[in-house]
């Protein structure tokens, strides 16, 4: 029986609930978080003012992309990041907590 955490799952027009889900089986080049904290996009509104998201997201399906928390686990592929680092992950980057916000040398893009 796999791991469970906390998440938030759109069902659909304006219906999302808190829920247990199996924590994801990671495959190379994943990080595992441990969401500390949770933002809300204005895509994020919108989804669920509407219940879907043409290209990214159909119900029922684990909602959010913005966060911050730490590294539980490191798949292989990953290199920088490793279990116990705070980080901030947004809607394109991962960013550790310890890397000053005026240098972008070190952000990491989720697209490559």
């Amino acid at each position: 029986m796999r791991p469970k955490m906390k998440a938030a799952v759109l069902y659909g027009r304006e219906d999302v609930r808190v829920e247990q889900v199996d924590v994801p089986a990671l495959e190379t080049g994943d990080i595992l978080l441990r969401t500390r904290v949770a933002l809300t996009c204005g895509t994020d509104a919108k989804v669920f003012r509407r219940g879907y998201h043409a290209k990214m997201i159909v119900p029922p399906a684990v909602f959010g992309h913005e966060m911050a928390g730490i590294v539980e686990e490191v798949a292989p592929g990953v290199e920088g990041f490793e279990p116990g680092m705070a980080v901030v992950a947004l809607s394109v980057l991962v960013i550790p907590r310890s890397t000053a916000s005026s240098d972008r040398s070190s952000r990491r893009s989720i697209w490559g």
